[in-house]
């Protein structure tokens, strides 16, 4: 399964720089006592978001498209057990969800993070199955500090006065849960980019990309999910060769 990790998603691990943009409650190994395996839940959705904002609001265009073909969720929930592999402090495995109602949970008012029924389903789900930990990884809506962002991942391009920038995006917020006592260890807010240099052109529907230009995309996306995700784990002391 190495063989699927991200390019390169070792070398943001040392980059420091790479931590801007994450707001942190961080963990402490204290924090990881008695924990010896830990079950991953993503929803991250199949559904790609390109923003495009201009001068005014009458330039502004967007476009959602479905990608169910990236599997996003199953991706980044296999990468993590991957990196815990790797590095982790200890196992980790996909949250059984198989019995579960999911579509019928997420309806469910502030599912997932901001739900106690839901993240308590989810607790339950985790101590059946063994787990000791629960790692949640969900998408986030908008916000104040990133109003014209859409809640998982996509492309954001800005155009004023003619300068463009764009990126690829991921807006998305990460919970650390004991199981045994459904305590909220950790938790942070992947803040999406906001002024990177312009990689991706603007186009008004997702058909008009060519097959080479959606692969970079998806690429790029999952590139940003985890880079964002990987020092989100590191801040919650996951990785046995980080510091106390």
């Amino acid at each position: 399964m190495g063989k699927y990790l991200v390019p390169g998603l070792l070398t943001l691990l040392a980059s420091s720089s790479a931590a801007a943009g994450l707001f942190t409650h961080g963990a402490s190994v204290q924090d990881l006592d008695g924990i010896h395996r830990m079950a991953v839940h993503v929803r991250m959705g199949d559904t790609f978001h390109a923003i495009f904002i201009g001068t005014t609001v009458f330039n502004n265009k967007a476009f959602d498209a479905p990608v169910p073909q990236w599997a996003m969720d199953h991706y980044v929930s296999d990468q993590v057990v991957e990196i815990m592999k790797l590095r982790g402090r200890f196992p980790a495995e996909p949250l059984a969800v198989a019995d579960l109602d999911l579509p019928a949970l997420y309806q469910k008012s502030g599912a997932i993070l901001a739900s106690k029924e839901v993240v308590g389903t989810l607790l339950a789900q985790a101590r059946q199955q063994g787990a000791d930990a629960l790692l949640v990884v969900e998408m986030a809506p908008a916000s104040e500090n990133a109003p014209f962002y859409k809640a998982g991942f996509g492309l954001m391009r800005r155009s004023a006065f003619g300068l463009t920038t764009g990126c690829a995006y991921a807006q998305f917020t990460v919970a650390l849960f004991r199981v045994d006592s459904g305590k909220r260890l950790a938790g942070q807010w992947a803040q999406p980019c906001v002024n990177a240099a312009e990689k991706f052109t603007q186009k008004a529907s997702w058909d008009q990309y060519s097959a080479e230009e959606q692969a970079a995309l998806e690429a790029a996306d999952k590139h940003e999910v985890m880079g964002k995700l990987t020092l989100a784990m590191q801040d919650f002391k996951l990785m046995k060769d980080m510091p106390p």
